[in-house]
This record gives C-alpha cells, structure tokens and sequence, in this order.
C-alpha cells in the first residue's frame, strides 16, 4: 500500500495513520521509510500509539519509548552504525556501506543470526542485498520503470 499510495515520506506517515498496526501476537515491529529527498524515519508502535523516530539506520530491536523500547536484539549494532555514520557525516558508498553492515552481523547464536542486510542507494533508486550473511554474493537491485497501459 505504501509503495503504490505514498511519494513521499510524509505520505506514507499519513496513510499509516490511517490504521490499527498493532500487532495481534504483541511483536514489536517496525517501518524504515524514505523518499527521494532523503527523509528518512522509523516507524514502529508502543504502548498502542504509532510513532515516528528521525534516524538513517535500523537494527532488530525497538527505537521509541514504551513497554517494548528497546526489545529485541541489535543495541550494540545501532551503536556502531551510528558512530560510523557520523562519522562519514552520513555519507557512504554502496560498497563500504555493506562491508559496515557485514561487521555489525549476528553470527548464529542458537536463537538468532543476520538474514539480510540491506543498503538503499537514494542517487540512482537502487537496493543492494544480502542474505543469510553472503556478502561475496550481494544482490543489486537497480531503479525500474513503472509499467502502464499493458505494456
């Protein structure tokens, strides 16, 4: 819905508003959402209220304040991507980007492991990916073109 409904961040924050994204299993879980511009936010839900978090980077755990802040795993791993980032004044090849993303990995600890890790490139609209920890074989996903009228 997002991806046909929302242009913007700010678009997409509006139609989430729109419903109950509370999760009926009690998960916390949440939303990496960005536009062209380079607004980026997480959008994740505590205490039953739908909140918007200003940050570039996401691990596996929850980012606004209530009964859920900061379950889940992945702390140390913000902590590191943050530094690094600002660091580079937010600034990244594709390349090192991923390499910083293979450092942060969880190896397999008989609960968890890293399943993909993910670099959005904002210049040319391109995805970089790579699952269960391959990082000599990252997948690349470039901008495509809408297609209409059956074509």
């Amino acid at each position: 819905m997002l991806l046909d409904k929302a242009a913007t961040t700010k678009e997409a924050i509006a139609l989430l508003e729109k419903y109950d994204m509370h999760s009926s299993s009690g998960v916390a879980y949440h939303f990496f959402i960005t536009d062209v511009s380079g607004e980026i936010v997480i959008v994740d839900w505590a205490n039953q209220q739908m909140n918007v978090v200003d940050t570039k980077m996401a691990t596996n755990f929850q980012l606004s304040q209530g009964k859920d802040y900061q379950v889940g795993i992945g702390h140390d791993r913000y902590d590191s991507l943050k530094a690094t980032l600002q660091e580079k004044n937010g600034v990244m090849s594709e390349e090192d980007a991923m390499n910083l993303l293979e450092k942060v990995k969880i190896e397999w600890n008989g609960t968890w492991a890293t399943e993909w890790s993910v670099v959005y490139n904002l210049d040319d609209f391109s995805v970089a990916i790579s699952n269960d920890m391959n990082y000599e074989k990252v997948h690349h996903f470039p901008k495509t073109e809408a297609k209409t009228n059956g074509q």
